[in-house]
């Protein structure tokens, strides 16, 4: 599968309350040269807060199904909780890292792979809810989300054992909860 980096044109994402944001997408194509989705981000504007954003499942008539690298990244004004479809597979390295407004994080159940520094620096984040679909966090995925208190996966415990394979996530005092029972 190859990416093609151009961005395309952009589109109007608005928010609850009436706030059109402007995302960009990259187009994702299969080996035969089919659109198999887009990889969508959204370019810094300082004058636009962002409350609670749900991306969008679909573009075009095809599915969303990557975040792209940097797509959200350094982005303050995203606010409130961020929600990432069931129709995306992976979030891109440094996605949303520095984006400092986001307290609740749900990510969809289709998810496999969260890339490194994804969620770095995200310094309000409380909660995340991740899909039992995951099977690997990238390098520093998480490093500087000192607030997260909940985590709730939902996988097994030996599932996430061996997606986190020893490594420290998250702060001690954060309680990972899998469908199976509590971790810490």
């Amino acid at each position: 599968m190859k990416t093609e980096n151009n961005l395309h044109m952009k589109d109007p994402l608005t928010s609850p309350f009436g706030i059109k944001a402007e995302f960009g997408y990259t187009t994702k194509w299969d080996a035969v040269g089919a659109v198999q989705g887009y990889a969508i981000y959204l370019p810094y504007d300082d004058a636009m807060l962002i409350h609670n954003l749900t991306l969008p499942r679909s573009y075009l008539r095809h599915p969303v199904t990557e975040i792209a690298s940097w797509g959200f990244g350094m982005n303050r004004n995203i606010q409130g909780t961020l929600v990432i479809p069931s129709s995306v597979e992976r979030i891109g390295n440094n996605a949303f890292q520095g984006c400092t407004g986001i307290t609740h994080l749900i990510l969809g159940p289709r998810i496999r792979e969260i890339g490194e520094e994804a969620f770095k620096d995200c310094r309000s984040l409380v909660s995340i809810d991740l899909g039992c679909m995951l099977n690997k966090i990238g390098k520093d995925a998480f490093l500087g989300c000192f607030g997260v208190q909940k985590v709730n996966f939902h996988g097994i415990k030996e599932q996430w054992d061996w997606i986190v394979n020893k490594r420290t996530l998250f702060p001690t005092t954060t309680r990972i909860s899998c469908i199976d029972g509590i971790i810490s």
